[in-house]
């Protein structure tokens, strides 16, 4: 099967214009890779919110009253021995000195790294989705874009290791639409699948036809373009096609060298780019273990583009 979904994708792009989020992403992505500042999301009457960035990714997403949560999100994280007078004695001093409160917590053993950046993505995932309610309260819900204004800024620079891509911060924010056990089973479901030269997600659709993407596995860099060609081929595949059984995908998969996946799983639709052949057989092997039929396309716009950027990447290394 061949790659057709480029006459789709306008038609995607449309449906995903009415998402404030995803709109506010394409900005992040647009910017100069040498920004450094804040998109303020504002109306002449109300501060609604701030998204700080830094080469094109966010570094932190805030909206006003959300600092008692950041804590809250913080106490989750930490260590069991970690009290909530010690963390906002911390927190205070971290403020008042002006030094980063992450690198604190993480070199002060209550937390690890990882727990870290776990707190700081679902802090900056719950300010922007309070964001868009603000937005949608004040300005009506059939409102396409967020109120932003974009300010430079050049003090220090933030730790790339607690910054998201446009991709990651969609995934994140469409999961917190699910209810939790789904959500879970979803994340689950991909990252089993996961490896080095693949990327997968999973994505849904609203009542109103927009895509809300609910997950990702993506150890293969995507930038929106990427997200929505891939989905848009998925969707456009499986309406198409009940799938191929294993043992056509696995004859597929031995003959190629790389390739897109689409499949449905607990009634989501789920879609993966492998980069190489390896990495396409492994997936099609255990999704035909799970007895789940797939659809296969061995020549894709979008892996052709992937891999075209980590080629660039390792030249540039």
């Amino acid at each position: 099967m061949t790659d057709n979904s480029s006459e789709l994708s306008a038609a995607v792009i449309a449906h995903l214009a009415h998402d404030r989020l995803f709109s506010a992403m394409r900005v992040v992505e647009s910017l100069p890779a040498s920004a450094r500042g804040a998109l303020m999301v504002e109306t002449r009457e109300e501060a609604i919110g701030t998204i700080l960035i830094e080469a094109n990714r966010v570094c932190w997403g805030a909206a006003p009253g959300m600092g008692g949560r950041f804590r809250d999100i913080l106490l989750s994280h930490c260590d069991d021995s970690v009290q909530r007078a010690e963390l906002d004695a911390v927190c205070k001093r971290c403020q008042r000195d002006s030094t980063p409160l992450s690198e604190t917590l993480v070199l002060s053993g209550w937390m690890s790294a990882d727990q870290m950046r776990a707190a700081i993505k679902q802090h900056t995932i719950e300010s922007l989705l309070t964001v868009d309610a603000t937005v949608a309260s004040l300005c009506g819900n059939q409102t396409r874009q967020w109120p932003m204004r974009w300010i430079d800024h050049a003090g220090l620079g933030f730790n790339p290791r607690y910054t998201f891509g446009a991709v990651e911060v969609l995934e994140a924010a469409g999961v917190q639409r699910l209810e939790e056990t789904e959500a879970e089973v979803m994340i689950d479901h991909l990252e089993s699948l996961s490896n080095a030269r693949s990327a997968l997600v999973a994505f849904s659709f609203q009542p109103d036809g927009t895509p809300i993407f609910i997950g990702a596995a993506t150890q293969l860099s995507l930038d929106i373009e990427d997200l929505v060609d891939l989905t848009t081929w998925a969707d456009a595949a499986l309406g198409a096609s009940p799938g191929f059984s294993p043992e056509v995908a696995h004859r597929c998969a031995r003959s190629a060298d790389g390739g897109a996946i689409a499949w449905r799983y607990q009634g989501q639709c789920c879609a993966a780019l492998c980069a190489d052949g390896a990495s396409l057989q492994r997936l099609t092997a255990s999704l035909g273990n799970q007895s789940l039929a797939m659809v296969l396309a061995t020549r894709t716009t979008v892996l052709d583009r992937v891999r075209e950027r980590i080629r660039r990447d390792q030249q540039g290394a």
